[in-house]
């Protein structure tokens, strides 16, 4: 297996500015993507058919790694899971994040000698990306890291890191992530964002926080390094939410008193910033699962493909260099497959993956195939559903009659194809999610060989 290693993105990620430079960094160049087919930019490719061009082969492509931070980071995820799903098809899989808390230095912390009232951990709730049954209770809890991140670092997918001392726990709760919440504070209410907030252990963080030398507070790069941050745990889940740990709303807030007597309450703020060393984790036990045999590559994807997120597996697929079209002009090439249902799985709740990726392996390196690089880069660096629908992928269309959801997709790769037989080369591509490690969706496709809903690639071509 290939070591890969490589930073997956989500929607609000400016990881498509990479593209701007002429695709240079996904190894595809400007005349490539000059010369791919302006008539393709009218989005007729959708309505495209002809040939089923079905001498595909599928495997199992499992990940060595996935890069989630290192130094000089060239962008910041906005969303992080956490919970917890376990089912018969893709098995038992957790989510969750770590983080380094950094402060204003200028902020005044004569805190650190009054009496507390508490200390709140609130972390915004990013809803679109909630996940599974979320109207069912979890329970979500909160640790110190036992040794601190390091920005010098670099950090993978699977990096759960260690933390002993919990500082504080929200059990039994029904995440609602689209109605405000109000707060009682000393004198007044307010109102905020849909957000989790949770009371955490005043005694134990005030005893480190108060541990410290003074000049610890004099600048928050000398915070971090005192403080090793916190991780964010499911502790009993079946469904996951998503927080936005970098918005206004996140932070962890001491509540105070300015002076022993004061009647006024005063506050403190942590913040999880951009400069933050930020990382998610994810564990995939996959052991006894319908998928286990596809992602261990005991069987090969002739009958059913099984696609994750996080360092789930993902499918290589093989279409071979076929001769029959070398002297014709190829119009379009589409691949065409179907996200199903299992026995078992819901996915009206577990709801298949919306957006995928598509990179070429040919070269021994991951290069994003051209239809799709061309999608990012007219986003103008920002993932935009218009673009990638115009160019890349199709609207996932449930197919109707049948007694489990089946849904269509349809990618473009007419241009990547074009250029694949312009070299005269079979094609080896790695179909996942578009956003890996920030969605937990995940599906179900039917095999190279299904009897009912194949995979396959409609060619059109002129004589």
């Amino acid at each position: 297996m290939q070591s890969i290693k490589t930073y997956m993105l989500n929607k609000k990620s400016t990881f498509f500015g990479l593209v701007i430079a002429c695709l240079i960094g996904l190894g595809i160049s400007c005349n490539k993507l000059e010369n791919a087919g302006g008539d393709l930019l009218n989005g007729e490719w959708i309505h495209a058919d002809g040939l089923d061009y079905s001498k595909l082969s599928a495997s199992g492509y499992k990940w060595d790694s996935i890069l989630t931070f290192e130094p000089n980071l060239s962008y910041v995820l906005n969303n992080f899971l956490v919970g917890q799903t376990d089912g018969p098809v893709f098995g038992k899989t957790e989510y969750g994040f770590n983080a380094q808390l950094r402060f204003v230095p200028d902020k005044i912390n004569n805190f650190l000698k009054q009496p507390i009232d508490s200390i709140v951990l609130s972390l915004k709730y990013d809803s679109t990306e909630f996940y599974g049954p979320v109207d069912q209770p979890m329970d979500v809890e909160v640790f110190v890291l036992d040794q601190p991140l390091d920005i010098s670092n670099v950090y993978y997918a699977n990096h759960k890191a260690s933390a002993s001392k919990k500082l504080g726990g929200l059990y039994g709760f029904v995440p609602n992530g689209r109605d405000s919440i109000e707060v009682q504070l000393v004198n007044q209410k307010v109102k905020l964002a849909p957000q989790l907030r949770m009371r955490l252990d005043t005694a134990l963080f005030m005893s480190m926080l108060r541990s410290y030398p003074d000049t610890v507070y004099n600048s928050a790069d000398y915070f971090v390094k005192a403080f090793p941050g916190i991780a964010v745990r499911p502790a009993n889940s079946k469904s996951v939410i998503s927080v936005n740990p970098t918005n206004i709303d996140s932070k962890v807030t001491i509540y105070y008193k300015a002076t022993v007597d004061s009647v006024i309450q005063s506050q403190f703020e942590f913040i999880i910033s951009t400069s933050s060393v930020q990382i998610p984790y994810f564990d995939h036990q996959t052991a006894g699962s319908y998928s286990e045999p596809f992602e261990k590559n005991t069987e090969k994807g002739d009958s059913l493909i099984y696609i994750n997120s996080g360092i789930g597996t993902d499918a290589e697929i093989i279409i071979p260099y076929d001769t029959f079209l070398q002297k014709r002009f190829i119009n379009y090439a589409v691949l065409e497959f179907y996200s199903l249902e299992l026995p078992g799985d819901n996915i009206s709740e577990f709801k298949p993956i919306r957006y995928f990726n598509l990179d070429d392996l040919s070269s021994g390196k991951p290069e994003t195939v051209i239809d799709l690089a061309r999608a990012n880069a007219a986003g103008g660096g920002v993932f935009s559903e218009l673009f990638y629908h115009l160019y890349f992928g199709s609207v996932p269309e449930e197919v109707a009659g049948t007694n489990a959801k089946v849904y269509k997709y349809k990618l473009n790769i007419t241009s990547h194809f074009k250029e694949n037989y312009r070299l005269r080369k079979d094609l080896k591509l790695r179909l996942s999610p578009l956003f890996k490690t920030s969605s937990a969706n995940r599906s179900v496709l039917g095999g190279t060989q299904h009897s009912l809903y194949p995979m396959k690639i409609k060619v059109t071509y002129s004589e």
